[in-house]
């Protein structure tokens, strides 16, 4: 075999990888899962201790998954209260995090191995696809919000913006209950690394 013909192949093999990955991710989950989904977890929050157990137990769990070798930070406060040993009693029961968008695919599958965690991806009016975990029959969830890496930026795409905008944060590597997790914060004094975010307008297509 030629190397024409064996970077055509590889080329092609790239390209039939690429389109399966972007095709299982268009799936969406069934509207009445979805609904469930949204009915126990929407604009809630953690009202005891059992919620506040069952999110500790998630946030851990997560924790947990992201051995597997994701690119992702937290997105939410959670970790530092938890370290603090601050009560999240009242809290939200939403974790947001930010995970690198060619890592979902792969995420979603490590999700389908815990029995109690649902991958759930819908899609608004608009067209907007949403990713969230669900901490199965609980209040408790984790809102997915993909990037692209650039450069030395992480570029988050929102068709809600008005203008373009950019923040530098600090990068905290922390561990709760021997399992260690990355966060993004605005000013940490023993961070030693740093992300820049560039939120940028994209139009509804």
């Amino acid at each position: 075999m030629t190397y024409d013909k064996i970077h055509y192949a590889s080329a092609n093999l790239r390209e039939v990888r690429y389109n399966i990955a972007r095709n299982e991710l268009r799936k969406v989950t069934p509207k009445e899962e979805v609904k469930k989904f949204n009915e126990a977890t929407l604009f809630q929050i953690i009202g005891d201790e059992i919620d506040e157990e069952e999110m500790t137990n998630f946030f851990d769990l997560f924790n947990y998954l992201s051995f597997a070798g994701f690119d992702y930070y937290h997105y939410s406060p959670i970790g530092d209260m938890l370290n603090e040993k601050e009560s999240i009693i009242g809290t939200s029961s939403t974790i947001d995090v930010l995970i690198n968008k060619d890592h979902l695919l792969k995420l979603k599958k490590v999700v389908s191995c815990f029995p109690d965690l649902k991958f759930i991806s819908s899609k608004e009016d608009g067209g907007k696809q949403n990713y969230s975990i669900w901490y199965k029959d609980t209040p408790s969830r984790i809102d997915l919000i993909p990037f692209t890496r650039k450069g030395d930026n992480i570029v988050i795409e929102l068709p809600t913006l008005d203008k373009d905008y950019s923040e530098t944060l600090s990068v905290d590597e922390n561990v709760h209950n021997n399992i260690p997790y990355k966060a993004l914060a605005t000013a940490s004094a023993t961070s030693q690394k740093e992300e820049t975010i560039l939120m940028k307008k994209t139009l509804r297509r």
